[in-house]
């Protein structure tokens, strides 16, 4: 079977602006082919034309991230997990060099560890800081360490965004990049993840480049090509684990150039070059994470809270809702919410289409679309952000089809205003959650401000109670601890409030939210708080008058929402204070 492939090269592409930019369908040369460079009208200009367009994309996709990082407060509302990246990176920072982590590789603390060992410098050399204790109290009273870590996802981001469109270029055609390119710069669940301190835009900016050396290895098949996705996926398991499914593109695209040119499928994978590229991978991967071997023990305990038998466990159990079957809710919810219904239609449709033309390039990118989106759909644990990585390979097959549509018109004056038409089409959803997230990040979280109101309204050393779990109150700056208290199964609420009462508590806190595996309905609650207290003040997340049903990543303790954003106009529960009477 003869695989066959496009070569992005100038000579062989239509003339014209955007249409000059399409493929003819030029199969993959080997070593030996001599490329004819044949002048087409408008081709001299579409490098220029290209290099601004993408400068643009790039330029739009920083903005758009950056503006949702939440810059310029005082307060934040966090990831949980931005919480404990920033804790892991401190001790690293301070010279605790072993993690006694490993639910997540080291890769991500080490450069936030890095950055906050720069940062202490700078700020000691200029008389700003004297002691390491004045630097970490920014952890605990200030946001700047996770806006600093939030920045640094940017521009990982970022250039994740320009590696894309260099990505659908070297696999299919600069159109095909472009297109990818913009699809990602709005994609709703890129731009999200790139405007936090987690894992999620370092990885998928690793696993893109990845896919790059992939594809090269596909169509040139250079020691440089295996060396670049070898060291790319080492990078890349080393900022998640599960990253390591970004060798099965690699391990494709050396066995269909393989095949490609004669070789037996069993002889094709026994290849010192993808064995030299899966050493270099492993041997960064240790590298970056030495005391998975030198404290092996402690790694690999299943005694241990956060070792790798303990994340094994984890994954593999429901710890809030069974979201089953997990692949429908990554499908119907992570990435229909993620990318957009439109964009998510285009991808399932260029997928298909890559199978029916079976263009090398695409199924090597098709391996791994197929392997992540498999692999996550078989654990229990599921959330929204585990399909990020999946996002830009999702881009390049919509722009696939664009461009297919675009290149199955009969008449070429259309081709260009198709391609915009169902570019823009993709972009309006995405787009417009993007910016409406970005819009939330800039205002104060309903729990801040119940803290504020507190703190300035209610007379000086009054006690307030709420319920958890304490994730619902923990995930803000400023940071506040009001009393948990923790209702026995058998015990009323009712009876709650009078052991509450009886230790002189005066105000409970109650919080309600779509979110509901953290601020759950409760009717018994209702009951008795009516029975029971006075309402005095009330802090919504909505618009008065609207009515929102905003969707959240069901079991991310995250309060702002994935869709839905209509109505919504701050991050939070509906949180109500009411006296206890």
């Amino acid at each position: 079977m003869k695989i066959h492939d496009t070569v992005p090269k100038p000579a062989h592409f239509r003339a014209g602006r955007l249409g000059s930019l399409l493929p003819t369908g030029v199969a993959r040369p080997d070593s030996t082919d001599v490329v004819q460079e044949v002048p087409r009208p408008g081709v001299a200009e579409s490098p220029w034309v290209i290099r601004a367009a993408v400068l643009f994309v790039v330029v739009g996709a920083a903005a758009l991230r950056l503006s949702a990082v939440g810059l310029g407060h005082s307060f934040l509302s966090f990831q949980p997990d931005e919480d404990a990246n920033a804790l892991r990176s401190l001790r690293l920072a301070h010279g605790e060099l072993n993690p006694l982590f490993f639910y997540y590789p080291a890769l991500w603390w080490e450069v936030l560890a890095a950055l906050y060992r720069f940062l202490f410098w700078g700020g000691r050399e200029l008389g700003w800081l004297s002691t390491w204790n004045d630097f970490t109290r920014f952890y605990a009273n200030d946001p700047t360490l996770f806006y600093l870590g939030r920045v640094l996802s940017v521009g990982f981001g970022t250039a994740t965004v320009a590696c894309l469109y260099r990505l659908g270029r070297q696999a299919f055609s600069p159109a095909h990049g472009l297109l990818a390119a913009s699809f990602l710069a709005v994609a709703f669940l890129h731009v999200r993840d790139s405007a936090l301190s987690t894992t999620e835009a370092p990885l998928t900016f690793f696993v893109v480049l990845t896919l790059i050396g992939a594809v090269r290895v596909y169509q040139r098949g250079g020691l440089g090509d295996y060396a670049l996705a070898g060291l790319a996926g080492g990078l890349a398991t080393a900022t998640k684990y599960n990253a390591v499914l970004v060798f099965v593109p690699l391990v494709v695209a050396h066995v269909l150039r393989r095949v490609d040119d004669g070789t037996s499928v069993f002889r094709a994978w026994w290849d010192r070059r993808l064995l030299a590229a899966g050493l270099l991978g492993s041997l960064v991967f240790i590298a970056l994470n030495p005391f998975l071997v030198v404290d092996w023990r402690h790694a690999w305990s299943s005694k241990n809270w956060g070792s790798l038998a303990w994340e094994w466990h984890y994954i593999h159990t429901v710890e809030y809702l069974d979201l089953s079957p997990v692949w429908w809710y990554h499908l119907s919810v992570s990435l229909r919410y993620g990318t957009g219904s439109a964009l998510l239609v285009l991808a399932l449709a260029g997928m298909l289409l890559t199978l029916w033309r079976r263009t090398g390039a695409g199924l090597v990118l098709l391996s791994f679309a197929l392997a992540f989106f498999v692999a996550m759909a078989g654990l229990q644990a599921a959330f929204v952000r585990y399909m990020t990585p999946l996002v830009p390979v999702l881009c390049v097959f919509a722009a696939t089809t664009v461009c297919g549509v675009a290149q199955g018109l009969r008449w070429p004056r259309l081709r260009p205003w198709a391609m915009a038409g169902l570019a823009l089409l993709a972009m309006l959803e995405p787009l417009q959650a993007s910016v409406a997230y970005s819009r939330l990040t800039h205002h104060r979280d309903t729990r801040v401000a119940a803290l504020e109101y507190i703190r300035t309204a209610l007379p000086p050393g009054s006690d307030v109670a709420t319920y958890g779990p304490s994730v619902t109150w923990r995930s803000t700056i400023p940071r506040w601890k009001p009393e948990m208290y923790a209702k026995h199964p058998a015990q009323s609420w009712q009876d709650a409030f009078d052991v509450l009462k009886s230790r002189h508590i005066q105000y409970f806190l109650v919080h309600r939210s779509s979110l509901e595996v953290f601020s759950p309905e409760s009717p018994e609650l209702d009951r008795a708080i009516r029975e029971s207290a006075t309402l005095i003040r009330e802090f919504s997340p909505y618009k008065p008058g609207t009515h929102p049903a905003p969707r959240f990543d069901t079991n991310d303790a995250y309060y702002f929402p994935i869709g839905g954003f209509r109505g919504v106009v701050r991050p939070g529960p509906l949180v109500q204070l009411y006296r206890l009477d």
